[in-house]
């Protein structure tokens, strides 16, 4: 087929491969991607120079020891000496004792600014991990559409040549064959559609990951089921787990140390301090060698220096307010971000059910109008429309799996479990103790919360699935498929059930036997199941005994029934009657015991109120 052709040169043209290979997986993807991908290299080296700083700052705390010497001719136009071959060589050592607390603020600082960069890298490593699945599934998306849209190019293909043979034989009318001709070119131009989407696609694969798509994926579904069971909960774990909430934390932590360094100006210094030299003349240019060496301590407290150091108190100051607005800023960012993509989650689940039945209905509708249409029953506009209807229907269908897929992707990237959810890790990658740092809790103040707009969504959502939202629903656990009312409660269709119960009674008695509960239970679930119901408990004798003291027996035996009813399982006393027919309504025929204890009974009419 002359499409097909077409088609394989531009997958061909796409760089995929399409020989076989082994099929790769979405954890292969993004192990490669997050081990290869530039931005992720970038910042692995950016933790590792941060590293580097905090050995830097950690050098404060050691002595220096420096060599000076030198060798030269001197010459002068006075004194006794004109001119000497000077030389000398001075050791000096110098220790500090304290320095107003500079030095350990700025370890505790530089150690903090690693945890930030560590965080960063978390964060880069979970957002390309994030961007390595969606391209991994987005190119999955595109070849299961190409197909659809190749497929339904192909039914029309094949209606075209039956019309095409028709018209030659003069059964078909001209206007057929250019109304179907119309109708494959605009199949042939969905291809074309989808194919440039598929290359479009491929590319941003390639950016990411590195290589092109290679002709086996294998199919990915991440499943709601990953998640916690509510918009809350979601947030809340986000606050415990996001690395880029967690590296704002950090980072406030980072600019206090920088206050309390600045501060450090504020304060003494004391070192100590040695010193030895020689020099082969003296201070009169005399030929004479000499030594001098000495130790001590050196106290130096700055009185006034311009204001510098009162400045630079206020400017960590300021930094530290800064550190502060971007972590509010990163909080709501990430309640913003799992708002969203949890509500899709929530939407596209509901609407899945929806689109697979319409699916499915458009590839019943097709079939049979296809056959009808073959024995002369529909018209070819029919028959084009329900295979229109079916392509349309089956790429929704195709689409909203992979956005609740993705919709999944992004709320576990928004947590930062993305990679635990997918099990892949980075290679290398230190683990918090290794770097000699505990976790740390967000504090209530530092976490933003979930707003008003979280609960509202929680109330629209739709649980049982019955069409009526939470807020108005008064029957939350309808079971599926049950007609509802406008307040979300099954709606009891019948005109009337009767349901009998396994109650049965002793001779002359009234008394329920515990091991007769479970048919009451049944039926007060079928009453709470259709709350526009009500009942009526009918109690039977048998024909043993006068007629007169049956009919109070019976009546005494619905009505124990009906107390049950009411006073245990809560059912309306509005809703219940109890009625007595004595042994006017037999269930079995005949004067043996066995009969007699059958009639012994209870049975429920159910009709709508």
């Amino acid at each position: 087929m002359k499409t097909n052709k077409i088609a394989t040169l531009i997958l061909l043209a796409l760089g995929i491969n399409t020989a076989s290979a082994s099929e790769l997986t979405v954890a292969d993807i993004t192990k490669k991607a997050i081990e290869s991908n530039p931005e992720v290299q970038a910042a692995w080296h950016t933790f590792l120079v941060s590293g580097h700083d905090v050995g830097l700052a950690r050098s404060g705390y050691k002595p220096t020891l420096d060599l000076n010497s030198g060798f030269g001719r001197q010459k002068r136009d006075y004194g006794i000496e004109r001119q000497v071959n000077a030389g000398y060589a001075e050791l000096s050592f110098n220790q500090m004792v304290y320095d107003g607390g500079r030095t350990s603020n700025e370890v505790k600082r530089f150690s903090q600014v690693q945890l930030v960069r560590y965080f960063e890298l978390l964060d880069k490593v979970e957002n390309t991990a994030a961007a390595a699945i969606a391209a991994y599934q987005d190119v999955l998306r595109q070849r299961e559409l190409v197909a659809l849209a190749q497929e339904n190019l192909s039914k029309h293909l094949d209606v075209y040549k039956q019309i095409e043979q028709s018209s030659r034989a003069g059964v078909a009318r001209a206007a057929d064959l250019e109304q179907i001709s119309g109708r494959v070119s605009l199949a042939e131009s969905n291809v074309l559609v989808e194919l440039s989407n598929l290359h479009d696609v491929s590319a941003r694969y390639l950016r990411i990951i590195g290589q092109m798509p290679p002709s086996q994926l294998a199919p990915v579904r991440l499943a709601p089921n990953f998640l916690p069971s509510s918009a809350k909960e979601t947030i809340t774990s986000a606050y415990r787990t996001n690395p880029a909430f967690h590296a704002a934390i950090r980072n406030i932590a980072a600019s206090e140390s920088a206050v309390d360094s600045s501060k450090a100006g504020f304060r003494p210094q004391l070192n100590l301090t040695a010193r030895y030299g020689t020099q082969n003349y003296d201070d009169l240019w005399q030929k004479n060698s000499q030594t001098e060496g000495r130790i001590g301590l050196e106290f130096r407290y700055n009185i006034y220096n311009g204001n510098r150091d009162q400045t630079a108190v206020r400017r960590a100051l300021d930094e530290v307010n800064v550190a502060k607005d971007l972590r509010d800023k990163v909080c709501v960012d990430i309640r913003q971000t799992l708002q969203i993509a949890y509500n899709d989650v929530n939407k596209i689940s509901e609407q899945l059910p929806v689109l697979n039945q319409h699916r499915l209905s458009s590839d019943k509708v097709r079939t049979a109008y296809k056959s009808q249409f073959d024995i002369g029953q529909r018209t070819l506009l029919d028959v084009l429309d329900s295979e229109n209807e079916y392509f349309q229907a089956a790429r929704a269908f195709t689409n909203a799996n992979y956005d609740l897929s993705l919709a999944v992707t992004r709320t576990l990237a928004g947590m930062g479990q993305l990679l635990t959810a997918v099990n892949v890790t980075r290679e290398g990658l230190p683990t918090l103790a290794d770097l000699g740092a505990e976790p740390l809790e967000a504090t209530p103040e530092e976490i933003c919360g979930v707003t008003e707009i979280d609960n509202q969504l929680a109330s629209l959502r739709d649980d049982d699935g019955d069409g009526v939202p939470n807020y108005r629903d008064d029957c939350p656990n309808t079971p599926k498929g049950d007609k509802v009312d406008a307040n979300g409660c099954s709606v009891f269709e019948e005109e009337q059930v009767t349901i009998g119960l396994n109650v049965f009674f002793a001779h002359d008695s009234d008394i329920i036997d515990q091991s007769y509960t479970d048919d009451i239970v049944a039926l007060a679930n079928y009453l709470k199941r259709y709350p526009n119901t009500k009942v009526e408990i009918q109690g039977h004798t048998s024909a043993v005994g006068k007629e007169w003291y049956n009919q109070i027996l019976s009546e005494r035996r619905a009505k124990a029934v009906a107390a049950v009813l009411g006073q245990r399982f809560g059912i309306s006393a509005d809703r219940i009657s109890a009625k007595g027919y004595a042994s006017s309504r037999p269930k079995v025929a005949g004067n043996s015991e066995q009969a007699h204890s059958q009639n012994r009974r209870i049975e429920a009419s159910v009709t709508a109120k």
